[in-house]
């Protein structure tokens, strides 16, 4: 019993230990993406003219797509921002939820006094938008301490938060590393526009 609380106390630290990296990564790509995209849009660069008498100055061209892709690397770093906050939100109070309920049902049988702690599917992109759209523009289904004793009628709400949360979990990383992905393809990009 001993060493299973060393592997939860190791498990909490580590967790830990990479939302604070996962968060100081992101301040960190969005402050060199906004840094770089003043830095080009400060540059005397022309704009781009299509005509079909002339020809395509690709130089011009990779610089304005150098721009469009820190553009869109920006975004993704508010939107992993907005991911982290509501994740450690909703994982918060989803903790509190179990928390109170186990509190309420504790003299019922060992099946009937914790919530369910079921995997989720596979998320995709549409989901990730959906979740996004949610958090911003729409009232979050928290279960209040009075609810509790309900246990049918909270059920609903709680896979809801715990799928919010799951989903919020894996956009946070996968967002990340497209970001990051954006920001060197927009240098590239920029210096092979120099060239």
């Amino acid at each position: 019993m001993e060493k299973l609380q060393e592997y939860k106390q190791s498990q909490k630290e580590w967790r830990d230990i990479s939302g604070n990296q996962l968060s100081n990564a992101n301040n960190i790509l969005l402050t060199f993406s906004s840094a770089l995209f003043v830095f080009l849009l400060d540059k005397d660069n022309k704009g781009i003219y299509l005509e079909k008498s002339q020809n395509i100055d690709w130089n011009i061209l990779l610089y304005w797509i150098s721009i469009f892709f820190l553009s869109l690397s920006i975004l993704y770093g508010f939107c992993v921002l907005i991911t982290r906050l509501y994740d450690a939100r909703i994982s918060r109070h989803i903790v509190l939820t179990r928390q109170r309920f186990f509190k309420e049902h504790e003299n019922e049988e060992d099946d009937k006094k914790e919530l369910p702690r079921n995997d989720f599917e596979d998320f995709k992109l549409c989901d990730r938008i959906e979740i996004l759209w949610r958090i911003i523009f729409t009232k979050l289904p928290f279960i209040k301490s009075e609810e509790i004793s309900k246990k049918k009628d909270i059920l609903v709400s709680f896979q809801d938060l715990r799928r919010i949360s799951k989903v919020l979990g894996t956009a946070t990383w996968r967002w990340t590393k497209i970001q990051f992905g954006l920001l060197l393809f927009s240098g590239l990009t920029y210096l092979i526009s120099n060239i």
